[in-house]
């Protein structure tokens, strides 16, 4: 299955997991620049872990 793009503006790389709205506050606090509009976001390997760790860090 073919993901496309990472969906952070201006990284190129593959994306390897699709993430869900719950997820834009994180981005967000991590001042990365995404479409807000999507429901569904492809990101990168890199930027997924890194949401991933804002993400549990906001809900402490």
């Amino acid at each position: 299955m073919e993901l496309g793009e990472c969906s952070v503006i201006g990284c190129g790389e593959p994306a390897v997991k699709v993430v869900g709205r719950r997820y834009l506050p994180a981005l967000q606090a991590l001042k990365l620049r995404v479409n807000p509009r999507v429901r569904e976001f492809p990101l990168c390997k890199k930027h997924y872990k890194m949401a991933r760790e804002a993400l549990k860090e906001l809900s402490r």
